[in-house]
């Protein structure tokens, strides 16, 4: 097992690019098994406050109350996807499958306050690869359903991993009634099929990630999890220590077409953290806010992070070095070699990059594209 500090930042990259990106829904029919935690009534600021509060001491989450009754959940949601792909790329028949966190869209992958700086989007392809990514279900441009039951994890992996079924079968098409600029025949035979799928998420994303990896280990060629890590002071840092306020509350032009059980985050990152945020990101990133569903917030622990025994790619983690809430403010020294192993006992190798100076944030702070030149680098160190 590799650790890589980052001890300067590395120029950005020069693009000369050959791409075409599309935007467009797709409809993604699948099933689950959520849970029934029995949480309701999230619809002023107060409940919202009250509910982040009650996170940190709550049974369900613990762990030491009865488990809450299963809930089997169908349906055929509409979800909202960015195809790019570069057609003089050497790895175009590969894709970056990209799941974004909490309190965030698929544009968080692809920022637009310099792009050149900030935008993983640019950076993937500049490097030949294909990528897609995506408005988790209840975000961005993505349907918005009940976010109590139906918004859960286990749901958003089914989600996952039926995209990537139809990213690799050629069935990623959009779907029917629908204005878009995608024209079918803009996407060459050879990209309609894609061959090796490479996952890599943020924060919650990750979460999502590590759970369908864990869940269908053959789904993914690697996989990069980014603002995550195991380690002794996951979830030490509790959610009310950032906040949360119901969304139509919060921006009602904004957030009207959320229902009760939204939540947003309203926490603004210290203009001083040595990570060096721009005044101009922070309006950017705040500009991008997107909510997050109870559902959520109680059922990561559905998903199986614990132990995933039959994946065999290579798999990076990247944190920040003063990421709060994953590694309570210090991730050189929290994580061990010997938990990563135990969790992925089969990976064909774990490495680990702490990103310096960085928070969770990670696009959003001014050494991102150093970061992302490691990573690139990575997959590239193993073939993909």
């Amino acid at each position: 097992m590799k650790s890589f500090l980052l001890a300067a930042l590395l120029p950005a990259f020069a693009w000369a690019l050959d791409l075409r990106c599309h935007q467009f829904y797709i409809d993604v029919s699948v099933n689950a098994t959520n849970h029934a935690y029995g949480v309701t009534g999230i619809d002023d600021d107060i409940n919202a406050v009250s509910f982040a509060l009650d996170l940190s001491r709550w049974s369900v989450l613990s762990q030491t109350g009865p488990a809450p009754p299963a809930l089997p959940v169908a349906g055929t949601y509409r979800i909202h996807v960015q195809l790019c792909f570069n057609t003089n790329g050497v790895k175009k028949d590969t894709l970056q499958l990209l799941t974004h966190g909490l309190f965030a869209d698929k544009q968080y992958w692809d920022i637009q306050e310099d792009p050149d700086k900030y935008s993983y989007v640019h950076a993937a392809l500049n490097s030949g690869y294909s990528v897609l990514s995506h408005d988790r279900l209840g975000t961005g441009l993505s349907d918005k359903p009940d976010a109590y039951n139906v918004v859960q994890a286990p749901l958003q992996v089914e989600i996952l991993r039926t995209i990537t079924a139809m990213a690799r079968d050629g069935t990623l098409q959009p779907c029917a009634n629908q204005s878009s600029s995608w024209d079918g025949s803009l996407l060459p035979s050879k990209f309609a099929r894609f061959k090796c799928i490479v996952h890599v998420g943020h924060s919650f994303g990750s979460f999502l990630t590590s759970g369908l990896i864990g869940t269908y280990p053959r789904v993914s060629s690697a996989a990069i999890l980014t603002g995550f890590l195991p380690n002794k002071e996951l979830g030490v840092y509790p959610l009310a220590g950032y906040g949360l306020d119901y969304a139509p509350q919060n921006n009602p032009a904004k957030y009207s077409d959320r229902s009760s059980g939204y939540t947003v985050f309203y926490h603004r990152y210290n203009a001083t953290d040595p990570s060096g945020f721009t005044d101009a990101l922070l309006q950017y990133g705040d500009s991008l806010k997107q909510p997050a569903t109870v559902g959520e917030f109680l059922s990561t622990g559905a998903i199986n992070l614990a132990f995933a025994p039959a994946f065999k790619g290579p798999l990076e983690f990247v944190v920040g070095e003063y990421d709060t809430l994953i590694c309570d403010g210090d991730c050189k020294g929290t994580y061990s070699p010997e938990v990563l192993t135990a969790v992925y006992p089969n990976a064909s190798s774990i490495d680990v990059l702490v990103q310096p100076g960085a928070g969770h944030a990670l696009n959003f702070h001014q050494n991102a594209t150093a970061g992302y030149e490691v990573s690139l680098k990575w997959l590239a160190s193993h073939g993909l």
